[in-house]
């Protein structure tokens, strides 16, 4: 693994990362239509797994007061869903990610083999880190 990772800093150079708040979702869309990659990592809660999550990547929203898990995860986002019209809902809508669990996942393709959608608002309650990537 670690020669591939070399041959890929030879072949694309050194990426630029910045680190960003991870409830500053503005600040992540605005990267993520400039083309650059970003990673964040969230808490989770017992109810996130639920049948939305697993058959369709949709996963829903921690509401407050649900016990967190004591592990978390990572997302890769990739773009974003806004839900336009209203500026007082500035943080409605949702991001696309690709995740670690694979082509087979989730089991219905609304969105496509290895993607799911994160909603904006799960940013604000579980969000932990978040940094953008770009390669050159």
């Amino acid at each position: 693994m670690r020669e591939e990772s070399d041959e890929l800093t030879a072949k694309l150079g050194i990426p630029t990362v910045r680190s960003l708040a991870p409830k500053d979702i503005p600040l992540m869309k605005a990267h993520l239509a400039a083309g650059w990659v970003v990673i964040i990592t969230t808490s989770l809660t017992e109810e996130f797994g639920g049948p939305g999550r697993y058959y369709f990547g949709l996963p829903i929203a921690p509401l407050i007061g649900q016990r967190r898990l004591d592990s978390g995860h990572a997302w890769l986002l990739v773009g974003c869903d806004p839900v336009d019209g209203n500026s007082q809902w500035k943080c409605q809508g949702r991001f696309l990610a690709l995740n670690s669990w694979g082509r087979r996942w989730p089991l219905a393709l609304p969105l496509g083999h290895g993607l799911c959608s994160i909603p904006f608002g799960m940013l604000l309650t579980e969000g932990l880190e978040a940094c953008a990537l770009r390669l050159h």
